[in-house]
C-alpha cells in the first residue's frame, strides 16, 4: 500500500513538469499553406469564345499537370464544338443550366441537361461538345 502511495505522490508532483516540458508548438518543416478566400468581384473575366467569357479562381489552366479552378459564364446560348481534355474537368453548374454531350461531332439529339448544383466531371480524352 505504501508503495501505490509514494508512486501516486511522485507522479502527481512530476506530472506539472513533464506537461511543461512538452512543446506545445508543432515542429513546421514547410510552411503553412494559406487558405485563399476569391470573391466574385476579384474574379477578372475574360472572353473564350464569343458569348462566353472565364475567369480563373486559382491555379494556373496554362500549366500543364496542374490544378486549376475557373468559372465560366456566359450570356444567352452559346455552343462550344468538340474539343479535347488533357485533364480531367469538374463541373459544377452555379446558375442556370449547362448541356454537355460527348463525341466527335455536335449532336443536339445526345446533350444532358446539368442544372443547378449536379457537379460532372469529364475524364481527359476526345470530345466533350457544350451548349
Amino acid at each position: 500500500m505504501r508503495v501505490r502511495i509514494l508512486t501516486l505522490s511522485v507522479a502527481i508532483v512530476l506530472m506539472p513538469g513533464f506537461l511543461l516540458a512538452q512543446d506545445t508548438k508543432p515542429a513546421a518543416k514547410e510552411p503553412a499553406a494559406r487558405h485563399a478566400v476569391v470573391t466574385p468581384d476579384q474574379l477578372v473575366w475574360k472572353p473564350l469564345i464569343p458569348g462566353v467569357e472565364s475567369a480563373v479562381v486559382s491555379g494556373d489552366p496554362d500549366k500543364k499537370g496542374g490544378l486549376y479552378v475557373i468559372r465560366i459564364r456566359s450570356k444567352g446560348d452559346a455552343k462550344v464544338p468538340p474539343h479535347w481534355h488533357v485533364t480531367d474537368e469538374h463541373v459544377t453548374v452555379l446558375t442556370g443550366s449547362f448541356l454537355v454531350a460527348h463525341g466527335d461531332k455536335y449532336d443536339a439529339a445526345k446533350l444532358i441537361e446539368l442544372k443547378t448544383r449536379p457537379s460532372r466531371c469529364t475524364e481527359k480524352g476526345p470530345s466533350s461538345s457544350t451548349s
